[in-house]
């Protein structure tokens, strides 16, 4: 997630304390009284909520990520008759850039069959409202897919073929709703692209998807992502240049998208790609657990 929930630690050097974890092993349970009445985690607004499970359910994941990657580390180290502190620095050696060592730890963990699975307590499910937005596959399917992403996220981009290969085998059994969430801070010109598919899909909504999936496409990044790149798509896919210059310059298209975020900001969105599957926030995990949990859904 960007700030990414895809984005896996590969390499952890400092262990949280078990101190800093014990207020927070297991669903918050504390209670408040005021004037002969308890209050709970329940009483509270639900954003708030929603971000305290999240906190935990992340530094237990946090907790267990950097120990077992620094008992393997220490595991290899032993093999090789030094000190983590040694054989780290004979990595970064060998390995000088970051890629290079993610590279080399991935494959030290794939040899170890490290798999990571904090079974964490589920997020509490939400309402999400999805009148009026862009759906794939069946729109009355009983399982539903949110996916809140923005276009100029790496870790969106290469969620895509993942997505892509759900839906292909699920088929008319989901549906899959997409949301507006650019991430200005990180992304200033993701708006406009945002605000540039909206427009498309106002304009020609059957090019609509034609438009999001070569945005999303890695292969057509250097070309799309060129000044004018959104409009030269779309006028390429048959959008009349006029029209779509009109569309992007209204101010209640922008508001769209900035509703898509407000949204997603009240049910706990904090970054980018973030999925929900029938309500429930699908945190902490991969693209292939992604998979595994709508298939645990569907099968």
């Amino acid at each position: 997630m960007e700030h990414s929930k895809w984005r896996k630690p590969i390499i952890l050097l400092t262990v949280l304390s078990l101190a800093a974890l014990l207020p927070f092993c297991g669903p918050p349970e504390a209670e408040a009284t005021l004037d002969g009445k308890t209050y709970t985690i329940d009483d509270l607004e639900e954003r708030d909520r929603i971000e305290l499970i999240r906190q935990h359910n992340e530094r237990v994941a946090q907790a267990l990520q950097n120990h077992v990657y620094e008992k393997m580390i220490s595991m290899e180290a032993e093999k090789a008759g030094k000190s983590s502190e040694e054989f780290m620095a004979q990595l970064w050696a060998e390995n000088p850039s970051r890629g290079a060592m993610n590279q080399k730890i991935r494959k030290m963990a794939e040899d170890y069959g490290l798999d990571v699975n904090p079974n964490l307590p589920k997020m509490p499910k939400v309402d999400i409202a999805v009148d009026g937005d862009p759906v794939r596959g069946n729109p009355e399917a009983e399982v539903t897919v949110v996916e809140f992403s923005d276009f100029d996220c790496p870790y969106c981009i290469r969620i895509q073929p993942t997505a892509q290969k759900i839906r292909a085998k699920y088929g008319d059994r989901i549906k899959w709703v997409f949301k507006d969430f650019p991430l200005d801070q990180l992304h200033p010109e993701a708006m406009g692209r945002h605000i540039a598919a909206n427009c498309v899909r106002k304009i020609e909504p059957e090019k609509y998807w034609q438009f999001f999936d070569t945005l999303f496409d890695e292969s057509q990044y250097q070309e799309t992502r060129k000044e004018g790149g959104s409009r030269t798509l779309a006028v390429s896919l048959g959008v009349d240049g006029a029209k779509f210059d009109e569309c992007v310059a209204d101010p209640a298209i922008k508001q769209e998208v900035i509703g898509d975020i407000d949204q997603g900001e009240s049910v706990g969105v904090r970054g980018t790609p973030s999925f929900y599957l029938d309500g429930e926030a699908l945190t902490n995990i991969t693209p292939q657990q992604l998979e595994e949990r709508i298939a645990e859904r569907l099968e």
